[in-house]
């Protein structure tokens, strides 16, 4: 009987030893804990807003600190409602925004004293004057100051008072605004001021959810 052959050598030999730095490599990564995960630091929102000193040249610092502000209120951004800012001393301002609210039914627009946080704030963000000496309608992100105020804010009660204020902003401006800042100028003197609380006082509770009165 003929003995059977032995099974051939392996073509591929014996398999190389793996070197000292690559096992050093795979225990350590075994042996190393799990990265811990990073956060994001968590950002406050501010509580409260503290204008630039008067006369100060506005900076991008001032303007990003209204605006955070703004936003932490959920006040006057671009997809916020309209925001009217009134002169809270005075007493024909004070009567046009009692009149305002009685035309809007809709509850469209927001509103606050030009001497509040957000009044101030608002004006700051939108580059508006502070000094008082024109009311504001902020909407959609942008300022109308002067007689672009009161018109813009009429185009938005109904469609014969959009008609009537479109015809208003089509005459020149320099004759608009001469109108207006005569009114602004001597509106103390021909009006007088507001007494107690003004408008703030006689809101009701569905109102006074729209107005930033602090």
């Amino acid at each position: 009987m003929t003995a059977a052959a032995p099974p051939p050598p392996s073509s591929r030999g014996p398999a190389a030893p793996a070197s000292a730095a690559a096992a050093a490599a795979a225990a350590a990564a075994v042996a190393a804990p799990p990265a811990a995960a990073t956060t994001a630091p968590r950002v406050t929102p501010p509580t409260s807003y503290t204008p630039p000193p008067p006369g100060e040249r506005r900076t991008s610092a001032h303007v990003a600190a209204a605006r955070a502000y703004l936003s932490a209120r959920g006040v006057g951004g671009a997809a916020d409602p309209p925001l009217v800012l009134y002169d809270g001393a005075c007493g024909l301002c004070d009567g046009a925004v009692r009149t305002l609210l009685a035309a809007d039914r809709a509850g469209v627009f927001t509103y606050a004293p030009l001497q509040g946080s957000v009044g101030t704030a608002a004006c700051v963000a939108y580059g508006a004057p502070t000094d008082l000496s024109t009311m504001v309608f902020v909407e959609g992100g942008t300022a109308y100051i002067r007689s672009d105020a009161p018109l813009r804010i009429a185009a938005r009660l109904s469609p014969a008072a959009r008609v009537a204020a479109t015809a208003a902003l089509a005459a020149p401006r320099l004759l608009r605004d001469g109108a207006y800042d005569t009114v602004a100028v001597n509106r103390y003197d021909w009006f007088g001021t507001s007494s107690g609380e003004g408008v703030g006082g006689v809101l009701t509770p569905e109102q006074r959810a729209r107005f930033y009165l602090d």
